[in-house]
């Protein structure tokens, strides 16, 4: 239905590089109980990160190593989009 939204938690996260805080989990919330929701990730390097999986309402995010970008989106089956952007950062070196 045209008036249902969807929601991805959380909004706008700068992460590392590399180590133990590399990883996010991204949650996606809807308006119906049952909506199908299926993730895309597009990087400004394809290199910068990759998500766990594609279906369902959490995926994983995981930097690769490369600072840059990525735009996470999720869509449900009536056509509703939200997204995040991940910034992954180059981690010090001490």
């Amino acid at each position: 239905m045209a008036g249902e939204k969807i929601a991805l938690s959380p909004q706008d996260i700068t992460i590392p590089s590399t180590g133990p805080n590399s990883t996010v989990t991204l949650e996606a919330f809807c308006g119906t109980a049952a909506c199908n929701l299926q993730y895309f990730a597009v990087g400004s390097n394809a290199k910068v990160g990759s998500i766990d999986t594609t279906f369902g309402p959490q995926t994983r995010f995981h930097a690769n190593g490369v600072p840059g970008t990525a735009i996470v989106i999720v869509k449900d089956d009536a056509g509703n989009m939200a997204f995040t952007k991940v910034t992954v950062v180059q981690t010090s070196l001490r």
